[in-house]
């Protein structure tokens, strides 16, 4: 085994270990490198599902919880959100621009509001840019919705 040095899991860079990302033993100069883009390449190979709900830990919960349960925090609970009316949680208060939206969140409304929060719903309170990758804004409605077969998660 040679040196290596990874951030999930060396505590001192010439610690001899494996890197927990990808398992691989490397020398320390690129071995951090090298766990990062392992890393990177197994989400990019995952399942929808399972991509979705890195990326919801990544970009959503802080704001928001996807257990059946929680209250709502900064932004409301989006467990069931497929389904249910805009801005209608009980227990939250959505500003004016998402409760004039109107509707349902269904697949397509939520991949759009994935894609430019902002530019779907002016006004709305929620800081958030947006996915630029179509890949990642299904897999993040495939985790919400929670049906591995459904058509956006293909």
């Amino acid at each position: 085994m040679k040196l290596i040095f990874c951030p999930a899991s060396a505590t001192r860079p010439r610690q001899r270990r494996r890197c927990r990302c990808s398992g691989v033993a490397l020398g320390a100069a690129f071995g951090a490198a090298f766990c990062v883009a392992a890393a990177v390449s197994a989400v990019a190979q995952a399942a929808p599902l399972d991509v979705g709900r890195t990326l919801f830990r990544t970009n959503c919960a802080l704001c928001h919880s996807a257990v059946a349960g929680d209250p709502p925090g900064v932004g409301p609970n989006l467990h069931g959100v497929l389904g249910r009316d805009v801005a209608t949680l009980p227990g939250f208060t959505y500003t004016p621009a998402l409760a004039a939206v109107g509707g349902s969140w269904d697949a397509p409304r939520l991949l759009a509001f994935l894609t430019a929060p902002a530019e779907f719903a002016p006004g709305t309170a929620m800081p958030f840019a947006g996915l630029k990758s179509e890949r990642e804004r299904r897999a993040l409605v495939c985790f919400l919705g929670g049906d591995a077969q459904a058509e956006v998660c293909r």
